[in-house]
């Protein structure tokens, strides 16, 4: 579930009739890089083994087909992030003269090439922040008008849509909770954004007195009291606790002559 397309078993050509690939899809971000001279030369590669393909899904893109018009090599993205690529030939050789090629390797460095930019771009959304986001997929302009669900599934009132071309752009003056938003028309998904906690949340990196005094004006607290342990080490945190660093070193040492004890007495 989830492939571009599904795989079958291993099929077996005829050995004078062995399968090549079609002219495909040259112009998608992941094949555009190859000039006109690489494919013709993955043309002419022969396939003598391959899987058995099933039926494309609607929602992947077809890249590579063989000359019968059996899927070679399909993509397929999720909203949010994530790239699938499933090919139904393989780079041993017994599968075939790919191995010859340096098209295959080629292939694999421009599948990176092109996800790493994407992923570069992508910035992270954190809640009480605004929530900005464009839907990957395109929505239908005869449908129902799109909804922004929060996590609780329940719609964002406050979100503005937007339209560009056949895309959707979702703003939000801020999200209001961690976790996922779903951008809906249908009941199908256009599109779909991961909220979480501000990574600062967690670091515990020591914050000097202006710093951490003026991080919590921003916040709106009020009636915040400033403790310096430093300058009245003996009562500590409010005079509270009491150091046992002296009670653990008594007790190491009593432990470790009742040790020595029991040693010399098992020897006699």
């Amino acid at each position: 579930a989830g492939l571009p397309f599904e795989l079958g078993p291993v099929q077996a050509a005829d050995p004078d009739r062995p399968w090549r690939i079609a002219p495909g899809d040259w112009r998608t971000r992941m094949l555009a890089p190859f000039d006109p001279l690489q494919r013709e030369s993955v043309a002419a590669i022969p396939f003598r083994r391959r899987r058995a393909a099933g039926a494309l899904d609607p929602v992947a893109q077809l890249l590579l087909a063989f000359d019968d018009g059996a899927p070679a090599l399909a993509a397929r993205e999720w909203p949010g992030g994530g790239r699938l690529v499933v090919a139904a030939f393989g780079a041993g050789h017994e599968a075939g003269d790919l191995v010859r090629h340096g098209f295959f390797v080629a292939l694999l460095h421009r599948a990176v090439e092109d996800w790493r930019p994407g992923l570069r771009r992508r910035e992270s959304l954190f809640a009480g922040q605004p929530l900005v986001f464009t839907t990957p997929r395109a929505f239908d302009p005869a449908g129902a008008t799109p909804q922004l669900l929060g996590p609780d599934g329940h719609p964002a009132g406050e979100a503005r849509v937007t339209v560009h071309r056949r895309d959707l752009t979702v703003r939000l003056d801020a999200a209001p909770a961690t976790g996922f938003y779903d951008v809906v028309q249908d009941g199908r998904l256009l599109g779909r954004a991961a909220v979480n906690l501000d990574p600062r949340e967690s670091d515990l990196e020591r914050m000097d007195e202006a710093e951490l005094l003026a991080a919590l004006a921003e916040t709106g607290a009020a009636g915040v009291r400033w403790h310096d342990a430093g300058a009245d080490p003996e009562r500590g945190l409010d005079g509270r606790g009491r150091p046992l660093w002296g009670w653990a070193v008594a007790l190491a040492i009593g432990l470790l002559g009742v040790e020595m004890a029991l040693l010399g007495r098992w020897r006699r």
